[in-house]
């Protein structure tokens, strides 16, 4: 990890920057240095406004939690914490604004020390397949402003790309920013995208995307930022080993929305391939003489277990306007045609998941999505095609899931938060802006 200059005070400001809020006696333990040299530091970055001071939650804003949603003015941290304690303690308070103060008037002791937004945020974008979500989180990992935006209606990534341009500029307002303080913008596409340069191919399997280049745009939003790039299966994988408290082994979750994807978590960490095109499972053929697929292949997986081509299929008995709601309460009821259908499309997964775990041989599958609606009865297909499959050694130690992500936007949050620390040029640059100092030479 790059983290440099190594004064004690560089050294304090990167733990806050790598593991979350800490209180001072944290800090002296975990940088081996004594109370009063702590004490000392601390308030030379709490008059520099580089710090500030009460971000545990005790004025009644609280941490959020994977357990409950975060509203926009409460801060939270939901990452894997790098050292020995806990993160994840919010704010609704921002960079150099004292803490609470107790019965007496006096600022209470023993709260946690942050890095002030004023000193820099990062920004977080993820596209998803019917909403958006934008995200300003601080250096230190608490999400300070963040805006889910459903939008149904719009069938076009360009479309999309303004909501979310909006959202992006709405939350600064909220905290009296300007895109200026924004040191990088992590973003999560749901399309193969090239990680390295956040190109989208001109190519059917771009589906929405096709003929936009969302890094344009992105790095007309933050000219003085870095900008990351991720694919939204992949992401929401992260979030899911967040989510469960898995850090280590290998975790895959499948994306069964309108088109699907795949992610894998590796020790804490997304596998992407060189330019981030792994996890196209959608697009791997289970019948070589099945349906011309737009991608010029035949029997794609998504063409039999696609959330819209299942729901096309049982609109014939359900009527032009079910949902996959619908879909769910008819083969619950005994509807023939949705139970075939139900079953068919997990068959189909779980034949193509089959060969994935016995190349990868994952401790856990999670299945996430559109059609995970479906529930138990989806699950339960999937898991009798795959216990068919697969070998002994890879059944045996094999757990399938339904996705605990739900509509929580924090763990999403927080899995981009992770990602942009993952990279050590990010942290690099985060802690220079929070320390005012040149930004690094990358060639250093």
């Amino acid at each position: 990890m790059m983290v440099k200059p190594g004064t004690s005070r560089a050294r304090l400001v990167a733990h806050l920057l790598l593991n979350g809020p800490r209180h001072r006696a944290e800090l002296a333990r975990a940088l081996s240095i004594s109370r009063g040299t702590t004490t000392t530091i601390v308030q030379q970055l709490l008059q520099e406004g580089i710090l500030v001071d009460g971000v545990d939650g005790v004025d009644g804003s609280g941490p959020a939690t994977h357990d409950g949603p975060a509203t926009s003015d409460r801060a939270a941290s939901g990452r894997p914490d790098r050292s020995s304690r806990p993160a994840g303690e919010g704010t609704s308070g921002g960079g150099g604004v004292p803490g609470p103060a107790g019965p007496t008037g006096r600022t209470r002791l023993k709260q946690k020390l942050g890095i002030s937004h004023r000193r820099g945020v990062f920004a977080h974008v993820t596209f998803q397949a019917t909403a958006s979500i934008v995200a300003i989180t601080a250096l230190d990992g608490r999400v300070l402003a963040h805006d889910v935006r459903e939008r149904p209606s719009l069938p076009r990534a360009a479309d999309w790309l303004e909501v979310a341009h909006a959202q992006f500029h709405e939350q600064l307002g909220q905290l009296d920013l300007s895109a200026d303080a924004v040191v990088h913008l992590h973003a999560a596409v749901n399309s193969q995208v090239d990680r390295l340069t956040g190109e989208i191919l001109d190519a059917e399997v771009a589906g929405p995307w096709k003929g936009t280049q969302p890094h344009r745009e992105l790095a007309a939003w933050v000219p003085r930022a870095g900008l990351s790039f991720e694919n939204t299966a992949r992401l929401l994988t992260l979030a899911e080993s967040l989510v469960l408290g898995r850090q280590e082994g290998s975790l895959l979750r499948l994306e069964l929305s309108w088109g699907i994807g795949m992610g894998q978590v590796f020790n804490g960490q997304i596998v992407t391939g060189v330019h981030g095109a792994s996890g196209e499972l959608g697009h791997v053929s289970i019948d070589a003489a099945g349906p011309l697929c737009g991608c010029g292949r035949r029997g794609c997986l998504w063409l039999y277990a696609g959330a819209g081509k299942v729901i096309d299929r049982v609109r014939t008995v359900l009527g032009p306007t079910a949902e996959l709601p619908e879909l769910a309460r008819a083969a619950a009821e005994g509807n023939s045609t949705c139970r075939r259908e139900l079953s068919k499309a997990g068959d189909a997964v779980g034949e193509a998941l089959a060969t994935v775990c016995n190349l990868l041989g994952p401790d856990v599958v999670a299945i996430g999505g559109e059609l995970s609606v479906l529930g138990e009865p989806l699950l339960n297909a999937i898991r009798q095609r795959l216990m068919q499959q697969v070998l002994p050694l890879t059944a045996r130690h094999l757990e399938l899931l339904l996705s605990r992500v739900g509509d929580d936007p924090v763990p999403i949050i927080s899995a981009a938060h992770t990602s942009l620390l993952n990279d050590e040029d990010v942290v690099a640059s985060a802690l220079h802006r929070a320390l005012g100092l040149p930004a690094p030479d990358p060639r250093a």
